[in-house]
């Protein structure tokens, strides 16, 4: 009897990091500190404010 195979979610999600092309992770980590209101890291700088 076979059993099924399990795979792990990240190696189905296509939105998982390790599948995102380096453009694109930049853009998502920008956008999730500007949505926690935290500085990018090495810089004082918070996405969106100060405009």
């Amino acid at each position: 009897m076979a059993r099924p195979t399990r795979y792990a979610p990240s190696t189905c999600d296509p939105l998982h990091p390790l599948h995102l092309r380096p453009e694109d992770l930049v853009a998502r980590t920008i956008e999730s500190a500007a949505t926690a209101r935290v500085p990018l890291t090495g810089t004082g700088r918070i996405p969106g404010e100060g405009l």
